[in-house]
């Protein structure tokens, strides 16, 4: 899978993932873009199996937090 494989669903979960990957459910991100949270599940592992989501961390370093 590369960036010219992506439908509009694989961006769409893409795009809401970009967002806020942790607090989204499958089943939100089902409704936004028209399918069942099963298939996002499913594009999600298919996803991270071909590398195109590799990991789910903050980027900002922990060395300009302020507590």
């Amino acid at each position: 899978m590369n960036d010219d494989s992506l439908d509009r669903t694989d961006t769409g979960i893409l795009y809401l993932l970009q967002r806020d990957a942790r607090s989204t459910a499958t089943e939100e991100i089902g409704e936004k873009v028209g399918v069942a949270a099963s298939t996002v599940a499913t594009r999600i592992r298919d996803l991270e199996t071909a590398g195109v989501v590799t990991d789910y961390k903050p980027t900002r370093k922990t060395s300009s937090w302020n507590w």
